[in-house]
């Protein structure tokens, strides 16, 4: 027994080890004790190299109003004045009372959860240079009403700004080029939204949930309506099917309670029998003897001829 005690002993250790998760998939270069440095309400790691830093976290969870500095002065080893380029993953995670923050033009890179359950933020502006809105950035940050994304951003990753309820508009700029799944799934107050035609890519469940969206223009660069996109959004109506979609996809309309008709052009060669699951009133306006006039016909939806 005693032994095994002295056998597991040493193992102990190895097995923490194996098991501890690392804190961001941003790492800088040549860290040291001395370069995860406090300064005010902020933690800042730093990359010698390239004489950057990076807020890794918001030291203080009770933090109204924050200024995330330009620049930030380190002591000791390879001192000096590093640009602020970088806001890590969860920086500001459960900050539940920040309701506004200033974020320099310096900062191209903003992590994932960086605000996530920030219940009290109701505006942000995301600086030009940064190039993605990562998964999770604003999740649950229930006040938040208004956001400014530059024309430098070409992505918007999934759940980026899921449960943003306050949320009533946003401008998405002509340089995204995707919107990922769940992008703004249960962002309850928004009401129109007008998706580039840069936009090629718009994944499954975008837009679900969106119970105050009225109206929605689609791009004519996507190829298909996937799952759930705008499935639960009750009062959306007016829709028209942008002639680059071919396929429309499993409740991709699913429960829109108000949809009336939506216009279904020739080049949708496929429409999942749930796609419009729910839709009570829904009717099509069709091209005579096209895929969608088979599909109504089917399934007893009323057509109105182009």
């Amino acid at each position: 027994m005693m032994s095994f005690m002295k056998w597991l002993g040493k193992l102990a250790p190895w097995l923490v080890n194996a098991y501890t998760p690392e804190e961001s998939s941003v790492k800088p270069t040549k860290i040291s004790s001395e370069e995860v440095v406090l300064h005010g309400v902020f933690k800042f790691d730093f990359d010698t190299d390239n004489r950057t830093a990076r807020v890794r976290y918001c030291a203080d969870k009770t933090v109204e109003s924050v200024v995330v500095p330009e620049q930030v002065e380190k002591t000791g080893e390879n001192a000096g004045f590093y640009t602020v380029t970088s806001i890590g993953d969860l920086a500001f995670r459960g900050c539940p009372d920040l309701s506004s923050i200033s974020i320099p033009d310096s900062v191209t890179s903003i992590g994932s959860s960086a605000f996530e359950r920030c219940w009290s933020l109701t505006s942000i502006h995301i600086p030009d240079g940064v190039t993605s809105i990562e998964t999770y950035t604003f999740i649950e940050c229930y006040a938040l009403k208004s956001v400014t994304i530059p024309n430098s951003v070409t992505r918007i990753e999934s759940s980026a700004f899921i449960s943003c309820r306050g949320l009533t508009d946003i401008i998405i700029p002509d340089s995204v080029v995707i919107i990922e799944f769940s992008a703004f799934t249960q962002c309850s107050s928004l009401k129109s939204i007008v998706i580039p035609d840069s936009v090629w890519f718009l994944g499954g469940y975008a837009f679900s949930e969106c119970y105050s969206l009225t109206s929605v223009s689609l791009p004519n660069s996507i190829a298909s309506i996937e799952d759930r996109t705008f499935c639960g959004c009750r009062v959306l109506g007016g829709v028209t099917i942008p002639d680059s979609v071919s396929s429309i996809g499993e409740s991709a309309f699913g429960n829109c309670k108000y949809l009336g008709n939506i216009s279904i052009p020739m080049s949708v060669t496929s429409i999942h029998p749930h796609a419009f699951a729910g839709c009570d009133d829904v009717s099509f306006t069709v091209i005579p003897g096209s895929y969608a006039h088979k599909y109504a016909m089917e399934k007893g939806i009323p057509v109105v001829y182009k």
